[in-house]
């Protein structure tokens, strides 16, 4: 897809179908229909985010609605807006406050993976689409992009889980076969035993603790699984946890008060092992689904990741958040 290219009633053919990004001009939005539509068509649900590009982009959205309406409008619009927290991603590109957005959106689509840029109505140029443009074509601009099939690597589990990474407090994992090691074939493990470390596993928790560190949002991350059957087995885990954590920091200077919490907890109720809860990975406002669990393998076989709906987040969130 080239950014800018003329866009017709047909849906076009998008390099990515999950977790779309675009450029918005905080000028663009007129009104409180503009915005009604931003929160419709943007965040985890839709699979689709804005960039916080300038990094103050709601506050600059604010005034510059501000300066266009009256009191009473100025109060539901501040409502609406503050709707559009979880749909804002935190990118790298920096903002030139010299230059008018539509330039620094020149660089912003060089820099990071932009599906479109978005300007004031009736503005635009051969890169930059209209905002009225877009509401009348809604097909060709917001295809849904709310799960894709992913390779089972830990690099394509954590492109999926950014929008969770980079600004949730809190992330947990639930996979009732998240074990940090693999489970002897004839016999049940005994506090003398030797475990074998899941090796797929430890690299993807790993690289999910990387990128939470460098998002500098996350504060605690928490695993919830279901143990082999034995009390030995979580301590285990606990352990293995306790060396991720350790590595990921190795080579940060993090002080250690604020460093991510890292715990673990048993899905198993009344000493019953729970093995058929569905796999999933939460932020406080919203979710994932991981279809086949956290397999991590090296072939080429792939399976559905998407984005939680409605209202089973809600449910999700309420029992583990």
């Amino acid at each position: 897809m080239i950014v800018g290219q003329e866009v017709s009633s047909k849906r076009e053919e998008r390099n990515f179908l999950m977790n779309e990004l675009f450029g918005i001009d905080p000028a663009a939005p007129e009104n409180d229909l503009d915005i009604r539509h931003l929160i419709y068509h943007f965040g985890p649900s839709q699979g689709r985010f804005i960039a916080n590009f300038p990094m103050e982009w709601k506050h600059d959205l604010r005034d510059n609605l501000g300066s266009r309406s009256d009191l009473s409008k100025k109060m539901a619009e501040e409502a609406l807006i503050n709707r559009l927290d979880h749909a804002l991603l935190p990118i790298k590109t920096q903002f030139n406050s010299k230059l008018p957005w539509h330039e620094n959106a020149q660089n912003l689509s060089k820099c990071e993976e932009i599906s479109r840029l978005i300007g004031p109505a009736g503005r635009c140029n051969n890169t930059v689409y209209p905002i009225d443009k877009v509401w009348t074509d809604l097909d060709a601009f917001f295809p849904p992009c709310h799960g894709n099939l992913l390779e089972l690597t830990p690099e394509a589990y954590v492109k999926a889980a950014l929008p969770i990474l980079l600004v949730s407090r809190k992330v947990v994992l639930i996979d009732p076969y998240f074990a940090l090691h693999k489970k002897p074939y004839h016999s049940k493990p005994d506090k003398n035993a030797e475990l074998e470390p899941d090796k797929g596993k430890i690299e993807l928790l790993s690289m999910f603790l990387d990128a939470a560190v460098k998002g500098n949002q996350v504060e605690a991350f928490e695993i919830f699984y279901s143990p082999m059957g034995t009390k030995f087995e979580i301590e285990k885990q606990k352990e293995a946890l306790s060396l991720v954590k350790k590595e990921v920091y190795s080579n940060k200077e993090v002080d250690s008060n604020k460093q991510i919490t890292v715990t673990v907890h048993s899905l198993d109720v009344d000493g019953r092992q729970t093995k058929q809860h569905d796999r999933f990975l939460l932020g406080l406002k919203s979710g994932l689904s991981f279809g086949h669990g956290f397999l991590v393998s090296k072939n080429k076989k792939k399976h559905l990741v998407s984005w939680v709906i409605e209202p089973v987040l809600t449910s999700l969130l309420e029992e583990f958040t």
